[in-house]
């Protein structure tokens, strides 16, 4: 897939943005940044009994670290903490039906949200 279909592809989930918001009443807040590309990412969850609750991002610049961070953000939600250790570069390629690491500049964008949703399950207060 070119890197052009890719945006035809997920341009409704870059311009809907539904989880793209500072989630009130979160339990856990993890950030990051992509350095080469000045890009940056504050996750948020919310946890009820060991499943979350809700989750949402904000603060990402890039078309692929804003797909890639909701596509997570929707993904988690309901699912347990230990869910998080799960992600990694395959889960977003499952994800996107598209295999990120073919283009070096989206596979680090992609990689940005994934380490801030992982670090979350380091972060939960057991």
């Amino acid at each position: 897939m070119a890197d052009t279909d890719i945006y035809d592809k997920y341009v409704d989930i870059f311009n809907q943005k539904k989880h793209f918001r500072k989630l009130e009443g979160s339990d856990v807040i993890s950030a990051d940044s992509y350095v080469s590309c000045a890009d940056n990412i504050r996750v948020y969850i919310r946890v009820k009994d060991g499943m979350i609750e809700d989750a949402s991002f904000d603060k990402v610049s890039c078309f692929v670290g804003v797909v890639v961070s909701e596509m997570l953000a929707k993904d988690i939600i309901g699912k347990p903490l230990s869910y998080l250790n799960s992600i990694d570069i395959q889960h977003v390629n499952r994800l996107m039906g598209v295999d990120v690491t073919q283009n070096f500049q989206m596979k680090g964008c992609a990689e940005l949200p994934i380490s801030a949703f992982k670090e979350i399950a380091k972060k939960v207060k057991k």
